[in-house]
């Protein structure tokens, strides 16, 4: 669904409005997106500032504060359901901090151009340093301009043990 600047500007007034209540329960806003379809969901995925899993619980005390603000203000208008979700294993990672805070992770980078004709990195995060993001890759360390990816994720492997 494409999202217009006049309504992302609504989307960031709404993020402006929650962080701060969202800190003062102990978690911190991951990401806010409108999800488009025949009913569009607003999903607000937050994480624990202690960096423990997120529970069904943490979820549903965000849920309960996120409507009780939409019924004061809400900036955002229109008809939607609100979500409230964890990152996931696979989390995303948006901020510059993020790639500090999940060194030694592996990761999947996607680029919003080609270098050396590849779009797509996979490795061990190294952290970030002078804007560049640090990744181990096939036994070589590459270096990557933060302002240079599209997005990018944790990279969840399962024990390989686990297999049958």
């Amino acid at each position: 669904m494409f999202l217009g600047a006049k309504f992302m500007s609504k989307v960031k007034q709404f993020e402006d409005l929650i962080v701060p209540i969202l800190e003062d329960l102990g978690y911190e806003l991951v990401q806010v997106q409108m999800i488009g379809g025949k009913t569009s969901v607003l999903q607000i995925m937050i994480d624990r500032q202690d960096h423990e899993p997120v529970t069904i619980a943490d979820c549903t005390a965000a849920t309960r504060m996120v409507l009780d603000l939409l019924e004061v203000e809400d900036p955002i208008g229109g008809n939607y359901q609100v979500e409230v979700t964890s990152p996931g294993l696979d989390r995303p990672l948006l901020k510059k901090e993020d790639y500090e805070r999940f060194k030694g992770s592996k990761v999947k980078i996607m680029l919003h151009e080609p270098r050396e004709g590849q779009k797509t990195f996979k490795g061990l995060l190294l952290g970030i340093k002078d804007g560049d993001v640090f990744l181990e890759s096939s036994g070589e360390q590459i270096s990557i301009p933060y302002d240079s990816i599209k997005r990018s994720r944790l990279k969840v492997e399962l024990d390989s043990m686990d297999k049958p």
